[in-house]
């Protein structure tokens, strides 16, 4: 299994099948508690029609999407695991976390198969990379939750790594 994508609460998809004819050969799951309301296609391209400021809210997220898509791409293909497991910590603490001064919670359980899965290595290698990670007071892990101390911090390593 590779994880391509993570939807947020509140995402439309598969949009795609709105505006094409493609078929989707790739499959969903949560990693929360979540509840999915589905319309037939023609009902949510008329909504979305009549709806332009919907329709430009989704824009502007399908091209954060895209965006973070080419960012995590360029990760998996130049990226060694340390570097892929700490950009991960950072897409995880952009996306699905709670802030409380300096120290950003992951508020989604990020086991070390679901990294592993997400950055398409052995659940080792995700394994010793996070305990890295963790040796150099990068991440901390409570609770079944990991959070970042100083954010900067990660960042700052994340860039030195991609410097090599």
């Amino acid at each position: 299994v590779l994880y391509l994508h993570i939807f947020k609460p509140g995402s439309f998809f598969p949009l795609y099948s709105v505006y094409t004819e493609l078929e989707s050969g790739y499959f969903f799951d949560a990693l929360s508690d979540i509840t999915v309301r589905e319309v037939p296609e023609k009902d949510a391209k008329q909504f979305l029609s009549q709806n332009k400021d919907i329709q430009e809210y989704l824009m502007g997220k399908l091209l954060m999407g895209m965006f973070g898509l080419l960012n995590r791409l360029e990760s998996l293909v130049l990226d060694d695991a340390q570097t892929k497991v700490a950009y991960l910590f950072l897409y995880f603490a952009r996306t699905f976390a709670t802030k409380n001064g300096n120290t950003v919670t992951i508020d989604e359980p990020l086991s070390h198969k679901l990294m592993a899965q997400w950055i398409g290595t052995a659940r080792e290698t995700a394994t010793l990379a996070a305990e890295s990670l963790k040796r150099k007071g990068l991440i901390r892990y409570v609770n079944r939750r990991y959070s970042i101390p100083d954010i900067s911090k990660l960042e700052r390593e994340v860039e030195r790594m991609r410097k090599g």
